[in-house]
């Protein structure tokens, strides 16, 4: 639950720095909030698990049209993404 509340700041990384000192001899520091593109650790682990559970219940789950159907709609195993059209047909 926490982590999952913390998603909204995960890209944030804070910095305190202490950068001098003051006239009465308190620490001066450096406080910043900087933005990442990089993907927070336990988001990246929750999403593995979830995709080795499709797949899981692709293979065990469906029928070999319903597999097909997936397989060519939302492009799983690295195929191609296909119109629902396109698989009609």
């Amino acid at each position: 639950m926490h982590l999952r509340a913390k998603k909204k700041s995960a890209k944030e990384i804070s910095l305190y720095e202490p950068i001098g000192t003051d006239r009465e001899g308190n620490e001066i520091k450096l406080y910043d909030v900087i933005e990442t593109d990089e993907v927070d650790v336990p988001e990246k682990i929750y999403l593995k698990e979830n995709i080795q559970k499709l797949y899981e219940k692709v293979e065990n789950e469906l029928s070999p049209r319903e597999k097909l159907v997936l397989k060519m709609r939302y492009g799983l195993y690295n195929g191609e993404e296909y119109t629902q059209r396109e698989i009609a047909r």
